[in-house]
């Protein structure tokens, strides 16, 4: 099969690498789990280059609304046109919609435009799914035994939704190359609810759809988990082994909340998953989210709790396992969450929705060795749901949006955090005065010699010959 071109971990598009393994391929997961979710990606400085410094005020504007179809539950960011700028995509699940927003590069976004996609969208997964570089959407559709994938003109248009049946209600989707075959392929987490006379049974169940790189895609076995629900899928190599492996969460409910534990299935190749593993965390992780809040170049995760306990961090050890988590009493019930760096000093932060009325974004700031800072809100609309992460306006700082719920809208903040006056890494020596160049003596030139005059040659007369007349005398003689 033919590759699907991703972004390498050079970050140049196109540009092949040698395979990777171990911490370089769990750094380079970690990039793609932060492009999958919108988070802003800041490649390496050169050496002259201006280097980003701790905000010296750290916030982000008053949110702005722009008006989306009914009950947005997904979100998330991508240059949708091909104009370098960030747009935005929401599930509208009250629409059986998605609603685009093309970005204009000033924090602004063009009125939404409506594409059908199915049945009850909730979540969208993006991806280059037939290899000809323009962004691709598989959508999660509840309600109904299936996602719908929408293939991407290049223009901010889609061609129309192609549903493919996957095992039980979808709660989430992933993209991500699952068998290693350079193709991107899907992974969908579900839950089927069986009823009989007496009792009501919820089965979880994990189906890999297997891309062609053509824009098809193969479901494979689902993969039963056993009672209960599955939701909040994330990727990561938490084992450093050169497979992808899943995160999710796993559990029943909490007062009609979705509520449970974070779990692990490691990547076993070709599409397949090895059994999962149940983490140690607080009671009732409602989502899972990927990242290095540590620095170490082991991938971490992190889990919102329900009911008030507020967010938790599991460091992990680069082969499976996770230390004790750290747990960060919030005060309000916690739901969808982001990563990436958001106060520009290279240190990973933990922005969490709030499920208020009206909603809130809080940002957990990275402190340094993988602790966070106490949350900081910032009002949005009614129920926020899926914050994303990405420079909105092309100031090079990460600004935040989510999808309102309850208002129908998606609220933007733009990042105004201020720093000190930046100073450029190994500046260059100040230029050496240049040398006042020396007056140079005009030569005298030497006096030329007057040639001789030349002689006028006088011409000869021509000599007068007298011809005399010579008389012919009788006789013979000359007279």
């Amino acid at each position: 099969m033919n590759a699907t071109p991703q972004s390498s971990p050079s970050g140049v598009p196109g540009r092949r690498t040698a395979p990777q393994t171990g911490r370089r391929r769990a750094a380079s997961l970690l990039t793609a789990v932060a492009l999958t979710s919108g988070a802003l990606v800041v490649a390496a400085a050169p050496a002259q280059a201006v280097v980003p410094v701790t905000c010296v005020t750290p916030g982000f504007a008053t949110a702005v609304a722009h008006p989306v179809g009914a009950n947005p539950r997904g979100l998330v960011t991508a240059d949708l046109n091909g104009d370098g700028e960030g747009d935005l995509v929401t599930a509208d699940s009250g629409a059986g919609a998605l609603s685009v927003l093309l970005g204009t590069g000033t924090g602004s976004f063009q009125p939404a435009t409506t594409v059908p996609s199915g049945v009850r969208p909730v979540q969208i997964a993006k991806g280059d799914f037939n290899g000809d570089g323009d962004t691709d959407l598989a959508v999660a559709n509840d309600s109904v035994d299936d996602i719908s994938v929408l293939l991407g003109n290049g223009d901010g248009t889609f061609q129309p939704a192609v549903t493919r049946v996957v095992t039980g209600n979808p709660s989430g989707v992933v993209a991500g190359d699952f068998d290693g075959d350079g193709d991107t392929d899907l992974v969908v987490t579900g839950s089927e609810i069986s009823n009989n006379l007496i009792v009501t049974t919820t089965t979880a169940y994990v189906t890999v759809l297997e891309g062609a790189g053509d824009g098809t895609f193969t479901p494979g076995p689902a993969l039963s988990l056993g009672s209960g629900t599955i939701s909040s899928p994330a990727l990561g190599d938490f084992d450093e082994d050169g497979r992808t492996d899943l995160a999710a969460v796993r559990g029943g409910s909490m007062i009609g909340m979705p509520s449970g534990s974070a779990f692990i299935l490691p990547g076993a190749g070709g599409g397949a998953f090895r059994a999962p593993v149940t983490l140690s965390s607080a009671p009732g992780v409602m989502r899972v989210a990927v990242g290095d809040l540590d620095g170490d170049g082991h991938d971490d995760l992190v889990a919102t709790e329900f009911m008030g306990i507020g967010l938790s961090v599991l460091p992990g050890n680069g082969d499976g396992t996770f230390d004790t988590p750290t747990i960060y009493p919030a005060g309000t019930p916690r739901s969808d969450l982001a990563v990436g760096d958001v106060t520009a000093d290279g240190r990973t932060d933990v922005v969490v929705a709030t499920g208020n009325t009206p909603g809130t974004l809080s940002v957990f700031a990275g402190a340094g060795g993988g602790t966070l800072r106490p949350a900081i809100g910032y009002g949005t609309g009614n129920t926020p749901t899926q914050p994303v992460l990405s420079d909105f306006n092309g100031d090079g700082k990460a600004d935040m949006a989510t999808a309102d719920y309850l208002s129908g809208t998606v609220s933007v903040l733009l990042n105004t955090c201020t720093g000190p006056v930046l100073t450029p890494v190994n500046p260059p020596a100040a230029p050496a005065p240049k040398p006042v160049p020396t007056a140079k003596p005009k030569p005298v030139p030497a006096a030329k010699p007057k040639p001789a005059p030349k002689v006028k040659l006088t011409p000869k007369a021509k000599a007068k010959v007298t011809v005399k007349k010579l008389k012919k005398v009788r006789g013979g003689g000359i007279a």
